[in-house]
């Protein structure tokens, strides 16, 4: 098991607590006891109030943790199901991207230069835009043994005329 998990459990269980007595009652006890099997005893953490939950230090497992609990306990059905809209909606366009940058370094091959994406997730505000950055590299290309071999005997045989 993960080293960071018993920390992880802290955190999830923290920001529970902080819940109100509603939304906390739509959460299994027995995901909560699991929580609680496995937290740590060493570790403290305590919820920031001036900063919003993105905003927190806390591992990225503890919100996605907290997102799950959100849309599988949580949330009523249409906003469950604009939720998973909105995720299948940007891992398409995710996959979109990465198949045209494929594309395009597929039809570059012939050329001098091959060309890769550098992905930015940018989050600002409420929105994560994922933007693709083309970046153009020189090919090297590795010299055999015998092309160097050649290379050498043709400088040393023009050395002797």
């Amino acid at each position: 098991m993960n080293e960071n998990f018993g920390k992880i459990a802290v955190e999830v269980l923290t920001i529970i607590d902080l819940f109100d007595s509603k939304l906390k009652e739509k959460i299994p006890k027995d995901f909560i006891r699991n929580l609680q099997s496995v937290k740590s005893d060493n570790y403290r953490f305590s919820y920031n109030f001036n900063k919003a939950l993105e905003e927190q230090d806390i591992f990225p497992q503890t919100k996605g943790i907290i997102a799950y609990i959100y849309s599988n306990f949580i949330c009523d059905k249409q906003t469950r199901k604009d939720f998973y809209n909105l995720y299948y909606k940007r891992q398409y366009e995710l996959e979109l991207k990465k198949k045209e940058m494929f594309e395009n370094k597929n039809n570059l091959r012939s050329s001098n230069k091959v060309q890769f994406a550098r992905y930015n997730v940018n989050t600002y505000g409420n929105s994560n835009a994922i933007t693709a950055e083309a970046v153009n590299l020189p090919i090297l290309r590795k010299e055999s043994f015998i092309y160097k071999f050649a290379k050498i005997v043709i400088q040393f045989l023009r050395k002797d005329k």
